[in-house]
């Protein structure tokens, strides 16, 4: 059943089209913000899974880094390190 059939003899109007298109609009922007919003996330993510640490060395620079302000998590990343670097050199053997 269609809008124009209910009109009753009156023409037929759907949330007054003088506020439909505004409204249109008011979504098309706020879809447009969210879309621009989530891309800057994602590229915020990858860019900071380029700063992640790789090898034991960058680990060991970390560790350096982080000493003064969390010293347990330093030491958690130098004996994370100091694994690595043991399973790789006993891999080379």
């Amino acid at each position: 059943m269609s809008s124009d059939s209910m009109s009753f003899g009156r023409p037929a109007r759907w949330f007054g089209h003088a506020r439909l298109p505004s409204a249109m609009g008011v979504f098309a922007g706020l879809t447009a913000s969210v879309i621009k919003g989530l891309q800057r996330l994602d590229r915020w993510q990858l860019g900071d899974a380029a700063r992640h640490p790789r090898n034991a060395h960058e680990v060991m620079a970390l560790a350096r880094q982080v000493e003064h302000g969390q010293p347990s998590f330093a030491a958690d990343l130098r004996g994370a390190a100091m694994r690595e670097a043991d399973d790789l050199s006993d891999h080379l053997r």
